[in-house]
This record gives C-alpha cells, sequence and structure tokens, in this order.
C-alpha cells in the first residue's frame, strides 16, 4: 500500500510534465503562435485568416511567430527554428516578431525564395515597421502579409536568382518553356484555326482566283523626278550603360540563401524596432 502511494503521484506528476508542454504549444488560432502574447483572440483569429488565404493561394505553409525569449537566437535563426519544428514540407514563410532582440523578421523557404528577393524582404519589413513604433503589432503582422501576398501576384521578378552565401554559388531562376510537342500541338491548332478562316471568308465572298488578274502593264504609272540629298547637321549622343558586374552584384533579383534548419534552403531579413 506505501509503495502505490508514492506510485500513483508519481506518475501523475509525470503525466502532468508530458501535457503542459503540448498544451503550450498550441497555437492561439491556426498558424499563429503567440508566444509573447501580442494579439487578443480576435486579432489572433484575422491574421490567422489571412495566412490561411494566402497559403490556400500558393501551396506553402505560413506562420506568424512572436516572441519573448529567441532563446540566443537572432529573429531571423529564431523564425527558421520554429518554422522546422511545425513545418512538414520545404516550402513556406514565416513572420516574425521578436520582443527578445526587438525585430521584427522575414523568412522564405525553397520556393518562396524566388518571389522574395532581398529587395522585396525589405519593403514587406518596412510596412511592418510603420506599425511598430506604436506597438500595432497585429498590424505590424497584418500588413507584412498583405505585403507579401502582393509580391506573390506579381510572380517572380525578371532576372531572379538566388546568391548562396556559404558556397558563393548563384543559382538563375529559369521560366518553364515549351515542349517540341508542345511547339507542334500549338503549330496545328493555329493552322487549323487559320485554314478554316480563310475557307469561311472564301466561301463568303465566292472568290475565283482565275477571275481576278490585274493587269499590271495597263494600269501601272511610273513618274520619276530627280531627288538629291544634301548633308545638313549631325548630332551624336553618348549614353553610359550600366551593366551588372560578372560576379552577381546585389541588384533587384538578387535573393540571398543559407541551408537553415531542416536542410531546408532558406532566407530573408530582419529590422530592428
Amino acid at each position: 500500500m506505501v509503495k502505490k502511494k508514492i506510485i500513483v503521484p508519481l506518475l501523475l506528476l509525470c503525466s502532468m510534465l508530458f501535457v503542459v508542454p503540448v498544451l503550450a504549444s498550441e497555437p492561439k488560432a491556426a498558424f499563429v503562435y503567440d508566444d509573447a502574447e501580442l494579439f487578443d483572440q480576435s486579432e489572433a483569429d484575422s491574421i490567422s485568416e489571412k495566412i490561411s488565404d494566402f497559403s490556400s493561394e500558393t501551396g506553402w505553409e505560413i506562420y506568424a511567430f512572436t516572441t519573448e525569449d529567441a532563446q540566443g537566437y537572432t529573429s531571423q535563426e529564431y523564425g527558421e527554428n520554429t518554422f522546422d519544428q511545425y513545418a512538414t514540407g520545404m516550402d513556406g514563410v514565416a513572420f516574425v516578431i521578436d520582443m527578445d532582440n526587438r525585430e521584427i523578421a522575414v523568412v522564405h523557404f525553397g520556393e518562396a525564395n524566388r518571389y522574395y528577393t532581398d529587395e522585396r524582404v525589405e519593403s514587406i519589413l518596412d510596412e511592418g515597421f510603420n506599425y511598430m513604433g506604436d506597438a500595432e503589432y497585429a498590424d505590424a503582422m497584418e500588413a507584412m502579409i498583405d505585403e507579401a501576398e502582393y509580391y506573390y501576384g506579381q510572380g517572380v521578378p525578371s532576372g531572379q536568382y538566388n546568391y548562396d552565401e556559404e558556397t558563393g554559388e548563384y543559382d538563375y531562376y529559369e521560366k518553364n518553356t515549351l515542349t517540341w510537342f508542345e511547339i507542334l500541338i500549338t503549330l496545328l491548332v493555329a493552322l487549323g484555326i487559320g485554314g478554316a478562316f480563310c475557307g469561311i471568308t472564301i466561301g463568303k465572298y465566292r472568290l475565283h482566283f482565275d477571275k481576278y488578274k490585274y493587269d499590271y502593264h495597263k494600269n501601272s504609272h511610273v513618274n520619276l523626278t530627280n531627288s538629291t540629298d544634301r548633308f545638313v547637321n549631325q548630332v551624336v549622343t553618348h549614353r553610359h550603360i550600366q551593366r551588372e558586374s560578372s560576379g552577381g552584384g546585389s541588384g533587384s533579383g538578387r535573393t540571398t540563401v543559407h541551408t537553415g534548419a531542416g536542410g531546408r534552403s532558406t532566407g530573408g531579413g530582419s529590422r530592428k524596432f
């Protein structure tokens, strides 16, 4: 009986230790993990709805994280590691409000790297930063999500390339091209439509080409006149064309990436507030 009295409380204590972390990891709303408790429930629900729509549009996994303890990581590292805890795929975006480092961050993964160049990330951070001075945290998070969704709608920018800061390698984006079979089908369809149009037109006007002959000897007339060219003036304009350096540069198409948590190719940026 003494052993049972000791064992039962120990079992209850162990079960509580296992249950508490699970409850603590539950999001305030789907896709929103508000560990810093910056949002009320309605704000969390609104952010979650935005993320749900964005995720459905892209097929990516998208999350909003807040924290008061970044566990010694930078805000970007915190976003990478926390994304890895919940994400099951390789593509996605994490939006972070880090009260420990006093930073906001955007971290993108996989396919999203192509859409969010370094320049676009700065624009997303600009939108969020506008609200942080007044502690409008929910508005800041929604502004970053809206800006990211806008750039997704713009598509992959022209000349986009990933620059791996660990290896120094460049990976240029190549748009999908038509296969020879697709080109052949397209030509056949075009010929069929063009032929049908010509046939309808000929039938409509009842044209008989053998009856329509133009007598160019009888109807043509040429009148030649003297013509001279006189040089008047000359203007030379010099224009400098800026070219990107062979090393890749840091233009608007560049996305700086590295291998992050979970082996994902990841990039992003952060901004102090």
